[in-house]
């Protein structure tokens, strides 16, 4: 009976002692949180060893965070998953149902996610400068360049087609013209007044014959010079002349002819008026969106999600050694209070922690056993 009591006095003794031993070492990992002193002498392992090794820790956490964790390679597996995909494109598009079925507008998101209020008129402004600093740009830049070298290809070929037709067109009107009775009084108002300019004896001899006896006989021949081949040739021969002159003077003189403040106001009027984005930006997206939504949501968002992953994957590299994650997490392990870390490793370990309590509880007693076995063998 003594020799029972004995090792289970024993046991209890070195349970009691392996216990305490290992929970006084968990807490010794963690308190206390500064050094204490006793006169000028630091007592040994004061403070425990994380607040005293705070810093290391932080860094090491950071390393082994950004090379083991959360690496470039790893997050680019991640983001090129087929799964991740399919979750992304779901997102997506239910996203876009929402805009599309808006009871906004688009000059409303504008106004929200950039502080535009008038998006409308920001785009007619914005297409006014850019036209005025366009024409500007061409007005120096091709000031002494040829007409014909600023003109659309075939654009010289087809002047010179037209001008043939604008021929043909005077000689048949010209010839009409002086056919009808408008154009032989015209003729005998010229010829009136040549006559008064060539003296008194001329102007007698056509009193004398008669100016309309005189337009009989001239109407014919002007009738038969605009029907003359020959005339048709001349005509084109100048008015082809006159073209190329004109296609290789710079552009600069053209340039004195065009408006460009009542050019670039039509331009925006006729946009603002007739491009259809313009009207809908200020309709709810209800209204007209719709129409486009297998198109968005078929072709648009899945393309879309396409290149945004592949983007995003590549620059992830980049992105990390600019995020410099490692000082992140050190930076934030830094900033915790001890008491926070100390209740941060508790909460993740703390199970494993009593564990190791228990462990070293059950190993004090099995020494207390077998030393009480021990102790009565030799007594």
């Amino acid at each position: 009976m003594n020799a029972a009591i004995t090792i289970i006095i024993m046991i209890a003794i070195g349970a009691a002692i392996g216990g305490v031993t290992n929970s006084l070492a968990i807490r010794m990992l963690f308190r206390p949180y500064k050094p204490i002193y006793v006169g000028s002498v630091r007592l040994p392992f004061t403070p425990g060893l994380i607040p005293k090794r705070r810093n290391e820790l932080a860094g090491q956490l950071g390393r082994v965070v950004t090379d083991h964790l959360l690496t470039p390679e790893g997050l680019q597996t991640k983001i090129r998953s087929d799964m991740f995909s399919r979750q992304l494109n779901e997102w997506v598009t239910l996203e876009m149902k929402e805009y599309l079925y808006s009871e906004k507008s688009l000059s409303d998101y504008v106004e929200k996610w950039t502080g535009l209020k008038d998006s409308r008129g920001f785009l007619r402004e914005t297409l006014r400068e850019t036209l005025d600093i366009k024409w500007e740009e061409a007005k120096h830049r091709h000031a002494d360049t040829p007409i014909k070298e600023l003109l659309p290809s075939g654009a010289v070929h087809q002047s010179e087609l037209i001008t043939k037709e604008l021929t043909q067109v005077i000689m048949v009107k010209a010839g009409d013209y002086f056919r009808s009775s408008a154009g032989k009084q015209q003729l005998a108002l010229l010829l009136e007044r040549f006559l008064e300019g060539k003296g008194s004896m001329v102007n007698f001899f056509g009193t004398m014959i008669g100016n309309d006896r005189l337009v009989d006989r001239i109407q014919p021949e002007v009738l038969r010079f605009f029907e003359d081949p020959g005339t048709e040739k001349m005509i084109s021969g100048l008015l082809q002349q006159e073209r190329k002159a004109l296609f290789e003077k710079p552009a600069s003189s053209a340039f004195a002819y065009v408006d460009s403040r009542a050019a670039v106001d039509y331009i925006v009027e006729t946009v603002d008026k007739h491009v259809p984005v313009m009207e809908r930006l200020e309709q709810p997206l209800k209204d007209w969106a719709p129409a486009y939504e297998i198109k968005v949501l078929e072709e648009w968002v899945p393309k879309a999600v396409q290149k945004g992953q592949a983007s995003i994957a590549k620059r992830l590299p980049n992105l990390f050694e600019q995020l410099h994650l490692h000082d992140v997490v050190k930076e934030q392990v830094d900033s915790f209070s001890t008491a926070r870390m100390e209740a941060m490793l508790l909460t993740i370990s703390g199970r494993e922690f009593r564990l190791i309590t228990y462990l070293g509880a059950l190993i004090g007693g099995f020494v207390g056993c077998v030393q009480g076995i021990v102790v009565l063998w030799v007594v």
